[in-house]
Order: structure tokens, then C-alpha cells, then sequence
């Protein structure tokens, strides 16, 4: 009778899918499965997707559907093995494109959850229905589980919020962190869809994490911060959360081939070629600038300024912005090009 009870009530409550990308994770992959399991929440989806890790992470996987399936609650697991290794960004998009539920996670080999992250979220989901996203604080540790100082918004915690429409002012300095929080599945969807399209040199951080944070702060979705640390990573050389983490498979060709598996449509196919285009005008700028041809170069310039602004962009689109416009105005003073083509011993 309770438990029948217990499946009822957690029937009201929302669901949340958890992603969670695997490739040469056998190492640290089981305290992230014992953090799944340790949750107090019951509805839960969690999606696996081996990333073609030449570490077969079958059996691993296996003794975690075996727990999932003794705590009989909505609990599910759903494991893929890809057939070829994407990226750790590509996965992510892989997976993102057949999320189910109300909110989304992902949590990286080497990454755990505080025991209640899950029902403390639903909590304030349930208080702030308005809210579309929610941003807990994190601990980090280093290989040895020694932990290391908190790195939180500094904005964030002055204000100690409890809500807030936009992020603070900053939002993409260096004191804002991108850790996992949850996000409606449906608000994802409802804004830009091409998450893919940021430059994570400049950015410092995986580009899928920031590239959410702005497009939902951009297009005015609700958040909720709770000032309480409920996730955690590990800085060692297993975790896909470790400091000089990079982004696999930038190239155009293989980033195009997966718009098929994630149902993009042509014109946003189109809007992605056309972009990947601009990004190596913009390098044409400063090659033209140095190749001594000045005209191409002012020119390069006004053709990213002009697709800027017909297709209303944010600034953001426009990576190396100010690197690229010194190139456009030593491209227009002469004097200045030979000066610094002198300093920089280019002559």
C-alpha cells in the first residue's frame, strides 16, 4: 500500500533526464553511478551514451542498471554505445537532442550530486513555476579528494539570491562558473537551437555550458540560484569537468555530419555553414592585414559587420572581436601596419 502510495505521488512530480557522456571513464564512472543511486528524488531518467571509448564501459554499466532496477520507483536508465567518438561536446549535443522530462542535467565521469540535488530543485520548481532554470553553487576536489576553494559567482553569492530573472552583470567574466544546474527541457528547445555555435578559446569553458547560460539569459528565461552547494567535480585527468578540459572534433565537416542525428532543419544547417563561413572571414581579416593587401582586409571586415547585423546577432557571435577590428584598423593606417609589422619583427 505504500509503495503504491509512493508511485502515485511521485507521478506528480516532475521528471529529470540526466545526461551523461562516457569515453575512457572506467576510472572514475562509479562514484558518478553512486551519486545517481543516492538520491532521494524518484524521477529520474538517466541517459548514457558510451562516446565510442576504447575503455568498454559495459560492465560498469551493467551493475548500475542492476541497482536501478532493486530501488523499483520511475527511476529508468537508457545506455547507447555510439558507433564512433564525437567529442565530449558532440556527445552532448547527441544526447541533448532526445531528452524527455521537465528539466535536464548533465553530470560527467568524475562529477556527483549532493544526495538531495535533485529533490531540493524539484522543491523550488514546485515554489517558482515561473523560474525555467536553476543554479546551485559546487565543491571541487583535486585527484586526491582534497577539496579545493569554492569557485562561485562572486556576484551571485554577494546577492545570495533566491531568484533572479537574468544572471547579474559579468555574466560571462571569469568569476562565473558554468557547473551543471537544471534546465526546462521545453525553454531549451524554445530558444536558439544551435547551441554548437561558440568559441570555447575565448569563452574558457566548454562552449555547450555557456552557450545555455547565454541563450537562456538572453531570451529572458526566469532563474532561480540556490545559494547551496549541490554538485561536485573532481580535477583529475579522468574528469570531463578537469581544468584544461578541450573541445574534440571542432572541424566544420564533422560538426556538420551530426546536424542529421540531432533533426536540424535546413535552414538552421544553412545558418551554420553560412557562420563557419564568417568565423574564417574573420581570420581573413588579419592574413589579408599581414599579406600586405589592405583593401581584402577592410573589406572581410565590413562583410562580418554586414552579417552581423542583417541576421540581428549578439555581440558574442563575433569571436575575437577586438583582436579582429585592431587587424581592420591597422588595415586603414598604413603607418600604424608598418609599425607594427616593425615591433613584431614581421618585415
Amino acid at each position: 500500500m505504500g509503495q503504491h502510495q509512493a508511485k502515485e505521488q511521485s507521478s506528480d512530480l516532475p521528471f529529470f533526464c540526466v545526461i551523461t557522456t562516457l569515453y575512457n571513464s572506467n576510472a572514475t564512472i562509479q562514484k558518478t553511478f553512486d551519486s545517481m543511486l543516492a538520491q532521494t528524488y524518484p524521477n529520474i531518467i538517466h541517459y548514457i551514451y558510451d562516446d565510442g571509448s576504447p575503455q568498454n564501459p559495459d560492465a560498469l554499466v551493467q551493475r548500475y542498471l542492476e541497482a536501478v532496477k532493486k530501488r523499483k520507483e520511475p527511476y529508468k536508465v537508457i545506455y547507447e554505445k555510439g558507433v564512433k567518438n564525437l567529442g565530449v561536446d558532440l556527445a552532448h549535443q547527441h544526447c541533448f537532442a532526445k531528452m524527455t522530462g521537465s528539466f535536464f542535467t548533465w553530470l560527467d565521469s568524475g562529477d556527483y550530486l549532493d544526495p538531495r540535488f535533485f529533490e531540493i530543485i524539484a522543491k523550488e520548481a514546485k515554489k517558482h513555476p515561473e523560474c525555467t532554470w536553476f543554479k546551485p553553487n559546487f565543491y571541487s576536489y583535486d585527484a586526491q579528494g582534497i577539496q579545493k576553494k569554492t569557485w562561485v559567482s562572486q556576484k551571485m553569492s554577494k546577492h545570495n539570491l533566491k531568484r533572479r530573472d537574468q544572471l547579474p552583470n559579468n555574466m560571462f567574466g571569469k568569476d562565473v562558473i558554468y557547473a551543471p544546474g537544471a534546465y526546462s527541457i521545453a525553454a531549451f528547445r524554445s530558444v536558439n537551437s544551435l547551441c554548437l555555435i561558440d568559441d570555447a578559446k575565448t569563452t574558457e569553458a566548454p562552449y555547450y555550458d555557456v552557450q545555455i547560460f547565454r541563450e537562456f539569459a538572453l531570451n529572458h528565461q526566469p532563474m532561480c540560484y540556490i545559494n547551496r552547494p549541490l554538485s561536485y567535480y573532481l580535477r583529475d585527468p579522468h574528469s570531463a569537468s578537469k581544468d584544461n578540459k578541450t573541445i574534440h572534433n571542432q572541424v566544420d565537416e564533422g560538426m556538420i555530419s551530426i546536424f542529421s542525428r540531432l533533426s536540424y532543419t535546413e535552414n538552421q544547417i544553412s545558418f551554420y555553414r553560412d557562420y563557419y563561413g564568417l568565423k574564417q572571414t574573420i581570420l581573413n581579416v588579419e592574413g589579408y592585414c599581414l599579406l600586405g593587401q589592405p583593401k581584402k582586409a577592410i573589406e572581410s571586415y565590413r562583410t562580418i559587420k554586414r552579417f552581423l547585423k542583417d541576421r540581428h546577432l549578439p555581440a558574442f557571435y563575433f569571436p575575437n572581436k577586438k583582436r579582429t577590428f585592431r587587424f581592420y584598423v591597422l588595415a586603414k593606417v598604413p603607418f600604424f601596419l608598418h609599425l607594427y609589422k616593425t615591433i613584431r619583427h614581421l618585415k
